[in-house]
C-alpha cells in the first residue's frame, strides 16, 4: 500500500512525488503549474497521478526546474515529459551537458533502477509506479538558466534563480520572493530525523557548499525545499536549519579529518559514514551512498591539503 501523499504546504504549492524523492508544484496565478525537482522515475509517475487527483489540467503543466543533473533530481521527467509533451524543461548549462553525458546517465539510470526497488520493499510505490521508458537514459534541458535570471509567471509571480555549487557544479536554487518560497536541493545537505542525522552532501567541495549555505541562508523565506524527506516552515524553523546546516557540515568535515589523521583509510571512513546515512534513508543503495561519501572525504582532505 502506497504510504506517500500529496502534501498541501500553502494554498498554491505543494509536495508531490514521495517524501524520498519529492517534486514540487507551484501553482502560478496566471494557471500555470510550474514544477521544482526532476526527481526519480517513479515520483514522476506518482506526480502524474497526483496532478490528475489535483485538477490541473494537462495544458497547464508548462515548466519542470531542474535543480541539478543527478539521476535522483532528473529521471522522474521521463514520464512528465512523455504525458506533457509540451513541458518545458529548464536547467543549468552545465547540467544540460552532464545530462547529455550518456555514460554519466546509465549510471544514474541504474541507480534508479535500485531506488524502485527499495522504494517498492518500503510501501512508498507500487507496482504500477514502474515506468516502462526508452531505451536511453538520457533527458534534455530545452532552456538554459542561470544566476540572475528569473522564470516569469505573471506581474510579482516568478522564480529567482541562483547558482549554489558545493554538492553539485551543476546545481541551482529557486527563490519566490513575494511567496517566501526557497527550493535549495541538497545545496545544504539533508536532515535524516529517522537517525538523527544529517545528510552531508558537499561532492563539489567543502569551501563552495560553505559559501553557498551562508548566501543561500540570507533569503527572506517562510518555507525551505531540500532535496529529500523535509519540509522546513516558518521562518524560525527555517532559521534553525541554516544553523543545523552549519554544525552538520563542521562536524562531518572533522570527523573526516579526525578519522584520517588517526590512520583509517577513506575507504573505512566513507564505508562508516554511509552506513549510518543508509539507517535513516534506505531508498538509495548503500553502495551508491557509500561511494557518496568517499567525495565527501576527498574534499575535506582536499580543503586542509592534506594528501591522500
Amino acid at each position: 500500500m502506497v504510504t506517500d501523499s500529496i502534501l498541501s504546504i500553502t494554498d498554491d504549492f505543494f509536495r508531490l512525488g514521495s517524501q524520498p524523492f519529492p517534486i514540487f508544484l507551484y501553482c502560478a496565478g496566471n494557471g500555470d503549474a510550474v514544477l521544482l525537482e526532476g526527481s526519480v522515475t517513479v515520483s514522476g509517475v506518482m506526480c502524474i497521478e497526483q496532478l490528475q487527483s489535483l485538477g490541473i489540467e494537462p495544458s497547464a503543466v508548462s515548466r519542470l526546474l531542474i535543480t541539478h543533473s543527478h539521476g535522483d533530481h532528473v529521471f522522474g521527467a521521463v514520464p512528465l515529459r512523455d504525458t506533457y509533451p509540451e513541458l518545458e524543461i529548464m536547467g543549468s548549462a552545465r547540467a544540460q551537458e552532464k545530462m547529455a553525458d550518456l555514460k554519466l546517465m546509465s549510471m544514474f539510470r541504474d541507480v534508479d533502477d535500485q531506488s524502485t526497488e527499495l522504494l517498492k520493499q518500503a510501501g512508498i510505490v507500487e507496482s504500477r509506479h514502474v515506468y516502462a521508458r526508452d531505451e536511453s537514459p538520457l533527458v534534455s534541458v530545452d532552456t538554459v538558466i542561470a544566476e540572475g535570471d528569473r522564470v516569469e509567471l505573471g506581474p510579482d509571480d516568478f522564480f529567482e534563480v541562483h547558482f549554489a555549487p558545493g554538492h553539485s557544479d551543476c546545481s541551482l536554487s529557486f527563490y519566490h520572493p513575494s511567496k517566501k518560497l526557497l527550493v535549495i536541493s541538497d545545496a545544504a545537505g539533508t536532515p535524516l530525523t529517522a537517525c538523527n542525522r544529517w545528510w552531508n552532501l558537499y561532492f563539489d567541495g567543502y569551501a563552495q557548499v560553505l559559501e553557498t549555505v551562508d548566501r543561500l541562508s540570507r533569503f527572506d523565506a517562510d518555507v525551505l525545499c531540500p532535496g529529500h524527506m523535509s519540509v522546513i516552515q516558518g521562518r524560525d524553523a527555517v532559521q534553525a536549519f541554516w544553523d543545523d546546516a552549519r554544525q552538520a557540515l563542521a562536524k562531518c568535515h572533522q570527523h573526516i579529518i579526525d578519522s584520517f589523521r588517526t590512520g583509517r583509510t577513506r575507504r573505512e571512513i566513507a564505508e562508516a559514514m554511509g552506513l549510518g546515512v543508509y539507517e535513516g534513508y534506505p531508498y538509495t543503495p548503500l553502495k551508491f551512498i557509500q561511494k557518496t561519501c568517499s567525495m565527501l572525504t576527498r574534499r575535506s582532505l582536499e580543503y586542509e591539503e592534506i594528501e591522500y
